[in-house]
């Protein structure tokens, strides 16, 4: 998730704010830093929960400091709730194979684990250069999501073991993110040309 943090400065304080997070809770990790640029207020924090972390809700809080007349000046954050909830959706991405120069339809399996209202926004993250698909959206009904992957024809060939899906689901007016079908693998393959039979028959006699 994207946590927002705000600072309150005071009048004519305009310094940047680096800040961090004073604990991650089991199973949760955090970027290492982040910084509230020069004159800013606010920035986005990412948090990523493992598929081991617990299902409760944590006390986390964020330590900044900035430079103040010379010196360096530390301010917690107030306590705040993170509420680690079980997943609504989980996922399996088929391994495919795609030529250059064509078009490959990806599918991933959904399992439904918990209902919700509305659809979720799908993108399928780790492509390499050259290879595009549109976004999807899926309900609570859906048990599978396809992709139609356009493959630009200088695409190199070679396999790519890190695709995944990212899930963004509606939920009591916030969007929950998951992280789903990780390790799915697409191999792009040159597409073997086509002898004639004259060229076969010279290909045969050397």
């Amino acid at each position: 998730m994207s946590l927002e943090i705000v600072a309150e400065r005071d009048p004519g304080f305009d310094e940047p704010v680096e800040l961090q997070m004073v604990w991650n809770p089991p199973g949760v990790t955090s970027q290492s830093e982040a910084t509230i640029a020069k004159g800013a207020t606010n920035v986005f924090y990412q948090l990523n929960a493992s598929d081991n972390a617990e299902a409760r809700t944590w006390k986390i809080t964020v330590l900044g400091h900035a430079t103040v007349d010379g010196g360096q000046v530390y301010v917690s954050s107030q306590l705040a709730d993170l509420e680690i909830a079980s997943p609504f959706v989980a996922g399996k991405m088929q391994t495919l194979v795609a030529h250059p120069g064509e078009t490959a339809v990806l599918t991933v399996d959904l399992e439904q684990l918990k209902s919700f209202a509305g659809t979720a926004k799908v993108h399928l993250l780790g492509l390499p250069d050259k290879i595009t698909a549109p976004e999807k959206e899926i309900s609570k009904d859906d048990q599978k999501v396809i992709f139609d992957l356009s493959v630009n024809p200088k695409c190199p060939p070679g396999s790519f073991k890190n695709l995944f899906c990212s899930v963004a689901v509606p939920n009591d007016g916030q969007t929950i993110p998951h992280n789903i079908a990780t390790g799915g693998i697409l191999r792009i393959v040159p597409v073997k040309k086509q002898l004639t039979p004259v060229a076969q028959a010279k290909e045969a006699s050397r």
